[in-house]
C-alpha cells in the first residue's frame, strides 16, 4: 500500500483531544442541542461512511451503486478518521482469511482492548510485516488512490475549514461580550 501514514499518529490523537475538548466546550457554555445533533450527525455518518461504505461495500463487495454512490461511501468514511477505503479494506479482507485465530491481525479472541486500541496507530510497516494484501480491485479506483495518497492533506483541509466556520462564531461572539465589559 502506498500513501503518507506518518501523520496517522498525530492525527488520532488530535481527533481525541479535540473530542474531550468538544464535551468540555459543551458542558461549560451549556450547548447541549449542539452537541445532541453533531452526535447524531456523526452516528449517521458512521453509518454510511463505516458500515455501509468501507465494511459492506469496498470490504465485502455486497452491492453496487452509482458513480455518486460511490464518491459518497468513499468520502464519508474518509471523514470518521478511520483511514482510506483502500487500507480499512486491506485489513478487513485479511481478517476474514483467517478469522478469530493467532493470525488474525484484528481479532477480540486474542487481543486485548488495549492491543485493539493501539491498532489505529499502526503504520503500514505493521500490515507489511503482517503480510496483509492490498485489494488490487480498489488500486485501479482514481478516487480510493487519491484519497489514500492525500490522506493527511484531505484531513488538514478539513480541520482548517472546520476551525475557521467555529473561530468566525467565536470571533463576533467575543467582541459582543468584550464590548458588554468595556
Amino acid at each position: 500500500m502506498s500513501g503518507d501514514t506518518r501523520f496517522l499518529f498525530p492525527l488520532k490523537v488530535f481527533s481525541i483531544v479535540a473530542l474531550v475538548w468538544l464535551l468540555g466546550y459543551s458542558f461549560y457554555y451549556g450547548e447541549y442541542m449542539w452537541l445532541i445533533t453533531t452526535y447524531l450527525l456523526y452516528k449517521v455518518i458512521e453509518t454510511v461512511g463505516e458500515q455501509i461504505g468501507f465494511h459492506r461495500y469496498f470490504s465485502h463487495r455486497s452491492f453496487k451503486t452509482t458513480k455518486l454512490g460511490h464518491q459518497i461511501l468513499c468520502w464519508s468514511g474518509v471523514i470518521l478518521a478511520q483511514g482510506t477505503p483502500l487500507g480499512s479494506t486491506a485489513i478487513h479482507r485479511s481478517h476474514h482469511k483467517m478469522p478469530d485465530t493467532p493470525d488474525d491481525i484484528h481479532s477480540p479472541i486474542y487481543m486485548n482492548w488495549w492491543q485493539m486500541f493501539k491498532l489505529q496507530f499502526m503504520t503500514e510497516e505493521y500490515y507489511r510485516d503482517k503480510k496483509v494484501s492490498v485489494p488490487r480491485d480498489l488500486i485501479r479506483d482514481k478516487t480510493v488512490m487519491f484519497i489514500h495518497n492525500n490522506y493527511f492533506y484531505i484531513w488538514l483541509v478539513y480541520l482548517i475549514i472546520s476551525l475557521l466556520i467555529r473561530s468566525e462564531e467565536h470571533t463576533s461572539e467575543l467582541q459582543s461580550r468584550l464590548h458588554l465589559v468595556c
